[in-house]
């Protein structure tokens, strides 16, 4: 069956093309504000790729079939990058104030760690795909 895929991830990334993944193989790509039409079994198990970011694989079978999917930033990742760098801008105005180089070159050294850390973590699920709902 044909199956409806549509890319709205928004600013992230919006000038690379996704790589659409069935059952872990590459069968298509599919850009900013693309829709594409995929030939789907209901065994078939879906996901996207972009580099190093990627989407949790989901079972056509738990969906509706007539349904279109819709590709979609984890609205998590996003928040994790507007905090990241308020949380950045604060820590070096704070860091600054004590006037010690090592002080403050320690501070953002664990700061980015962490951040490395958890960045890690959330390309695992950079995108979500779900079922386009109406209203």
């Amino acid at each position: 069956m044909k199956r409806k895929i549509i890319r709205n991830t928004g600013f992230y990334a919006m000038g690379s093309p996704l790589d659409l993944l069935v059952d872990g193989q590459k069968v298509a790509r599919i850009n900013h504000q693309e829709t594409v039409e995929l030939n789907l079994n209901s065994d078939n198990r879906l996901s996207v790729r972009f580099s190093i970011l990627k989407s949790k694989e989901i079972a056509l079978a738990d969906l509706h079939a007539e349904t279109p999917l819709e590709i979609k930033m984890n609205p998590r990742l996003i928040s994790f990058y507007v905090l990241f760098y308020i949380g950045l801008f604060l820590m070096i105005a704070i860091l600054t104030r004590s006037g010690q180089l090592s002080i403050i070159l320690s501070g953002i050294f664990l700061y980015l760690a962490g951040y490395l850390c958890l960045g890690l973590y959330y390309s695992k699920q950079a995108y979500v795909i779900e079922e386009v709902t109406n209203g």
